[in-house]
């Protein structure tokens, strides 16, 4: 199964990279087996750049598989690459990064148990992903769904996040038009959906605003919250609102402060370091527990009264709307459509890590359950290259 060796990285987990080749109107069907026979693995779904174009998976499907590890779909790059950074300086960035990016991309009916790294980043410009009817659990050291900046119209359906997060579940940074429904979020400590654009973070120009994104019928576990004097283990942060929703959690303020880091050009980011998290829905949503926060210890309040913590809106033009406590028919009726909230993902089969690699999806080999369905060519690419195998190619100008 393993087709080359990656070089060096200090990643633990192994490195399976699909390109245009074999994610385009194809289908991976695991039928409820480990990815990659359960080992630590990071599924890359990436744009190639070749003969002076970019060729882009679209149209795939991965689904009914246990993945032990982490999923990203990029397309030029990550919002740390250069290529992005400089098509960042420029006009039509938005248009550039999305006519690049993955497009149509489904996952379905995972279990993704994360071991510290984010289990899903959809990268600057992808469009039309979709996460749905799966469960995410395990472990991150930040989000457990990061929308990156550019992105636009993707969905986060119907899914069960029991992952314990160091910040907020879902961060929608600078993504546009995407639906995020009928989710469950047991556990959200350090807050739920969190909609905002980044300001400036290394060097980057943010040029799409967070708008016209639905945020609706989900249930928030709202007793899970920490209370505002409890640090957060991340950042250290202790003097912070925590909500189940925010639009507009940044507004420029960041520690350490990096928002002058793309000053210079007049758009975007670089001209104002406002989130403008405008026009979006919330509808629908429904919370357990009580949706009032404290700003000290309960017997320090003073009887300040403490905050609302199921929804803050900083935006503008936002319809907010028939956002309640969760009744007990309710509560029934989601045990009934999500069982998998009762019992806890099983654990990946003991197997001896082979080290990074990089591994051909090869129909068979993965699983003898795999019903596979794949375009020609292996679409096999070395980890953080933007080209496929050891062509030589260098990163493209945009």
């Amino acid at each position: 199964m393993d087709i080359a060796k990656a070089a060096r990285t200090s990643s633990p987990q192994e490195v399976v990279v699909l390109d245009w080749k074999t994610a385009t109107k194809t289908v991976l069907n695991g039928r409820g087996a480990w990815f990659n026979g359960g080992r630590p693995t990071q599924l890359v779904i990436q744009s190639t750049f070749s003969k002076g174009e970019w060729k882009r998976p679209r149209n795939f499907t991965f689904k009914n598989w246990k993945l032990n590890g982490s999923i990203r779909i990029l397309g030029v790059g990550s919002s740390a690459s250069n290529a992005v950074k400089q098509s960042s300086f420029r006009l039509g960035h938005s248009e550039r990064l999305q006519a690049a990016a993955p497009t149509g991309i489904t996952l379905a009916n995972l279990t993704i148990k994360a071991e510290g790294k984010i289990p899903l980043i959809v990268g600057p410009g992808a469009t039309k992903v979709s996460l749905r009817d799966s469960t995410i659990s395990g472990y991150s050291q930040s989000v457990a769904v990061y929308l990156d900046a550019e992105s636009a119209e993707n969905a986060i359906e119907n899914n069960i996040f029991t992952i314990k997060a160091d910040r907020e579940l879902i961060a929608v940074d600078g993504s546009s038009g995407n639906l995020i429904s009928g989710n469950t979020f047991t556990t959200l400590p350090w807050g739920g959906v969190y909609v905002y654009r980044n300001c400036g973070e290394r060097g980057v120009v943010r040029h799409q605003k967070p708008t016209n994104n639905t945020i609706s019928d989900n249930i928030f576990n709202l007793n899970s919250l920490k209370s505002y004097w409890e640090k957060n283990p991340k950042n250290g942060r202790q003097l912070e609102y925590r909500y189940g929703i925010w639009l507009g959690s940044r507004e420029g303020s960041r520690a350490p402060n990096y928002c002058n880091e793309d000053k210079g050009y007049p758009f975007g980011s670089s001209k104002s370091n406002r989130d403008f998290a405008n026009d979006n829905i919330i509808s629908g949503n429904r919370r357990i527990g009580s949706s009032k926060g404290f700003l000290l210890e309960i017997n320090e309040d003073l009887g300040i009264g403490g905050y609302n913590k199921f929804i803050k809106n900083n935006g503008k033009n936002n319809q907010i709307k028939a956002n309640q406590s969760l009744n007990s028919s309710d509560f029934a009726s989601a045990n009934k459509r999500l069982p998998a909230l009762q019992q806890a993902p099983t654990d990946p089969p003991q197997l001896t890590p082979r080290g990074a690699s990089i591994t051909a999806i090869n129909p068979g080999a993965l699983a003898p359950s795999c019903d596979c369905s794949l375009g020609a060519g292996n679409g096999l690419m070395m980890p953080g290259r933007m080209v496929p195998g050891p062509t030589g190619a260098t990163e493209p100008q945009l």
